[in-house]
């Protein structure tokens, strides 16, 4: 049931990788009005390129969170605090991650609100 809601609250792309740790109401405070804060955690799963193995790689780790805002909710704004995970190559030891396209490039949104924001489709 919990996948089923969040779909209504997140991009796909974010439903499918990465596992919810928390949803709250965050009561207002000096730094930012009242909002609603999503936690997210990476799933351990490698997606290596094309050709590659996920065998040849161990996990490294979680990085620290980087925070997305999102659509508003209930008049409230949204943001994502999203824990990243990465990966070594066992051979090779160069550290990895998945590639996602949640993240509009230079700006701290969601794509698809950067999208909306702009006009596009």
């Amino acid at each position: 049931m919990e996948k089923e809601l969040l779909q209504y609250l997140l991009p796909k792309e974010l439903i499918d990788n990465f596992k919810l740790l928390s949803l709250t109401d965050v009561a207002k405070t000096k730094a930012k009005p009242s909002h609603i804060l999503v936690k997210l955690k990476e799933k351990n799963i490698y997606y290596p390129p094309e050709g590659g193995s996920s065998r040849d790689y161990e996990a490294k780790g979680v990085s620290s969170e980087i925070t997305i805002q999102d659509f508003p909710l209930r008049g409230k704004a949204v943001y994502i605090n999203i824990q990243r995970r990465s990966w070594r190559h066992k051979k090779t030891k160069k550290i990895v991650r998945n590639q996602y396209n949640f993240k509009a490039d230079g700006v701290k949104l969601s794509k698809e609100l950067s999208d909306f924001l702009k006009g596009r489709d």
